[in-house]
């Protein structure tokens, strides 16, 4: 392997190896006990019906509070969502639940520690800059 290759797959190890304990994932939120998840803070939804509900993740994400779950009922989801507080957002289901980042840049961006991303299908990172699915700066 030549030195430009041994470099790339440095760069990957370590890009992969900081986020480890800052944001976890789970395939199934519906495996976990929820009651677990969602601690003592408020509930916020998006993409329902009822009153008070959200038509944007990052509205809910913008008024909730360290501790606070955002729940997003499925749908696709148009939006690039900027995470910077200590809170859990979790999808409706993997299969249904859609964060469409439209090309421009990183569907989700991490900023912050303890958030936890649960049941969504992020797709469509990058465009004509670099962007990733999820991004954490931690």
């Amino acid at each position: 392997m030549n030195v430009k290759g041994i470099v790339i797959a440095m760069a990957f190890m370590l890009l992969f190896a900081f986020p480890v304990n800052t944001i976890y994932f789970y395939e199934e939120a519906k495996e976990n006990n929820l009651t677990e998840i969602v601690n003592n803070g408020k509930i916020l939804y998006v993409g329902g019906s009822g009153p008070g509900n959200y038509t944007k993740i990052q509205d809910a994400i913008d008024n909730a509070s360290n501790g606070d779950t955002v729940f997003v009922y499925g749908g696709i989801y148009y939006e690039n969502v900027v995470i910077n507080k200590s809170i859990n957002l979790i999808g409706e289901a993997k299969e249904t639940t859609i964060i469409d980042g439209a090309k421009r840049g990183n569907v989700i961006y991490v900023w912050g520690n303890g958030t936890r991303v649960i049941n969504f299908t992020i797709q469509h990172g990058g465009g004509d800059w670099l962007g990733a699915g999820i991004f954490i700066y931690s």
